[in-house]
């Protein structure tokens, strides 16, 4: 079972990429619906300090967005991307689950995103009108699952014998 949920889901994953989204537009995905309400620039209150000197630890952006899944409510949920002063760049994924698929979403680092976290080191925000994400869809995910819960349960009865009869011996030598 656990072979099968990698393979189908391994061998029919669909990934597009570089979607771009403007403020208050919508698009339409056929399996998502998504709208950008709104971006913002954070910056860390942690500082890290390097050799050149005392640097905020990360600056980042927060894609506020309204999402409709086939068959569902609207959703609000946020996408962040992070620019770190000494890793460099890091995009969290949205995780949108069901039965049937994993649909993990995630911003693409842009020319005007990178100009924002990076401006926003220096104390001024520019504030970007649009970004870019990503979207892998990954179906039968959840055979995985089943399969270890499968593979859990059928080994179970084996443990427990197996201790049963170590206690045996144990109670026979002393």
């Amino acid at each position: 079972m656990i072979l099968l949920g990698v393979f189908i889901s391994s061998t029919s994953e669909v990934t597009i990429r570089n979607i771009p989204l403007k403020i208050n537009e919508d698009i339409d995905l056929h399996i998502l619906k998504i709208k950008l309400k709104d971006t913002i620039i954070n910056l860390s209150k942690q500082n890290m300090c390097l050799l050149e000197g005392c640097y905020p630890e990360y600056s980042s952006l927060r894609a506020d967005l309204t999402i409709k899944k086939e068959g569902t409510g609207f959703n609000d949920e946020k996408l962040w991307i992070y620019l770190y002063s000494s890793y460099g760049v890091i995009s969290k994924p949205l995780i949108i689950s069901d039965w049937t698929k994993d649909i993990y979403l995630s911003l693409r680092l842009t020319n005007e995103v990178q100009t924002a976290l990076t401006h926003a080191f220096y104390g001024e925000v520019i504030k970007p009108t649009g970004v870019s994400i990503d979207i892998k869809v990954i179906p039968s995910i959840k055979l995985i699952w089943i399969g270890i819960m499968v593979l859990a349960f059928g080994i179970t009865p084996s443990i427990i014998k197996s201790m049963v009869n170590l206690r045996k011996r144990k109670l026979h030598v002393n």
